[in-house]
């Protein structure tokens, strides 16, 4: 080999060498922020259900573990936590939903046992307010409703495949 081949060679390299450190600075970056948004929901989370009066009856809800929203088939949720409350199992997750001011996330309860998904306020810190107020109607939330409840309903059949 001459010496301008090498010199195209060492400049190819160079050039793979900053493209690969580069692809691999905004994969860390993304895994670093997808960990930090999956605290603010699970914080949010917490207090939604401190604050919210619709779930005076939900206080003692433990978060066991976050789960991937794209994993589980449910690219229209937020985020999606395991919850546990005294003996019962189940789910809780943010939903997108359109009101007067914009959009909104809303959080919902599910438990295995009762097959049935309970809205518990709204994220962003306005969990003390009704969702009337922002306008988000009991229409939009019953549709969100039955969207989650039909898709944690799809996931507990898939459990019970694979076990």
């Amino acid at each position: 080999m001459n010496n301008s081949n090498l010199e195209q060679i060492k400049k190819y390299l160079l050039l793979f060498a900053f493209f690969t450190a580069a692809g691999l600075i905004l994969w860390g970056s993304g895994y670093i922020v997808s960990g930090l948004k999956n605290d603010a929901y699970l914080q949010e989370a917490v207090y939604i259900i401190k604050k919210s009066p619709i779930t005076s009856e939900y206080q003692e809800v433990k978060f066991v573990k976050n789960l991937s929203p794209s994993s589980l088939n449910m690219n229209f949720c937020n985020a999606v936590f395991e919850v546990e409350m005294k003996e019962k199992k189940g789910y809780a997750a943010f939903f997108n939903m359109s009101g007067k001011y914009g959009m909104y996330q809303g959080l919902f309860l599910y438990f295995k046992g009762e097959r049935k998904c309970l809205f518990c306020g709204l994220g962003g810190g306005i969990a003390d307010k009704p969702a009337v107020y922002y306008g988000i109607t009991p229409l939009t939330i019953s549709i969100a409703e039955h969207k989650l409840e039909s898709a944690f309903e799809k996931l507990e059949i898939n459990n019970k495949e694979e076990k």
